[in-house]
């Protein structure tokens, strides 16, 4: 997952995401930092999550739950690695998740991008990496 570059990009909000696929939906999944307190401008952040088998990851849904006095988010693009089927979805968002700029929302589905799927040969565990490019 990628924050924008912009210096208040960033975020200390709790970030969630849902993961939908062709066959089902995850539950809504915490995105927690461990070193850190927040999204910082310009990092790419790298999650690992188990989660059920949605098949085909066709979009995702990012939220945050709007904590804090500058809680808006912005995020360039949001990319699932699904090493169980050799498949890396890319999502574009480059879109602030925020009360008080664009549209005032902290939800936003993304669709995976057309062009931009990666494959690989699969692995032996389900498990989705996420990372987040400037989301």
């Amino acid at each position: 997952m990628t924050t924008g570059d912009q210096s208040d990009a960033g975020t200390q909000a709790q970030a969630h995401i849902v993961l939908i696929g062709s066959e089902a939906a995850t539950e809504k999944i915490p995105l927690v930092l461990i070193q850190r307190e927040g999204f910082s401008p310009g990092l790419t952040e790298t999650f690992s999550v188990e989660a059920v088998d949605v098949g085909e990851v066709k979009k995702v849904e990012l939220s945050h739950n709007g904590y804090g006095a500058d809680s808006g988010w912005f995020v360039k693009e949001v990319e699932v690695d699904v090493p169980t089927s050799g498949k890396k979805y890319f999502f574009p968002c480059n879109r602030w998740l925020s009360e008080n700029k664009e549209d005032g929302k902290v939800v936003r589905v993304l669709s995976a991008s057309d062009g931009q799927l990666v494959t690989y040969k699969p692995r032996e565990f389900f498990g989705v990496l996420l990372t987040c490019r400037d989301c």
